[in-house]
């Protein structure tokens, strides 16, 4: 994994971290850093909160996101039904139902946090697949088990680039 930036490896050991059972040492076996880095990003980064957080759903939470959006989407439509029924002169008793720039913004917000939250999920499913295979693959030939983690390790660098 050492084609991987920084960045990558930290992201791929936290994913490690907050869906399998792994060690330190064997993260950082797995990413191509230490076991001391690995420990100073968990401490940092509050790994172990998301781990609880994890267990919360990011279904859930994407869920909301784009439940969100569709509300802010739908205000911005009625508006423009709005604008249109009175050919632009709005009275203004209903300026009130406006979209305001801070919602477009916060539209443009809520869609990066859903693209970043469904690529990490993504991620995160490859992880555990991969944790899943390679347990199962422990209890029937260990040997192969580790040639197949080395393998799954590189499609995971690959997926990340």
């Amino acid at each position: 994994m050492g084609t991987l930036t920084t960045e990558q490896k930290k992201s791929l050991a936290k994913e490690l971290y907050i869906q399998g059972t792994y060690t330190y040492a064997e993260i950082a076996e797995k990413v191509g850093s230490t076991r001391q880095t690995i420990s100073k990003w968990a401490e940092a980064g509050k790994w172990d909160e998301l781990k609880t957080y994890a267990t919360a759903g990011k279904d859930r939470i994407l869920k909301n996101i784009y439940l969100r959006i569709e509300q802010l989407t739908q205000k911005t439509l009625d508006w423009e039904r709005i604008v249109k029924e009175h050919n632009g002169n709005v009275p203004a008793a209903l300026m009130i139902m406006a979209p305001s720039k801070g919602q477009a913004d916060e539209i443009i917000k809520l869609s990066a946090a859903a693209k970043k939250l469904e690529s990490e999920m993504n991620i995160a499913g490859l992880v555990d697949a991969g944790i899943g295979f390679c347990n199962f693959m422990r209890t029937i030939d260990l040997d192969e088990a580790k040639k197949i983690a080395k393998y799954w390790d590189m499609f995971l660098t690959d997926q990340m680039k």
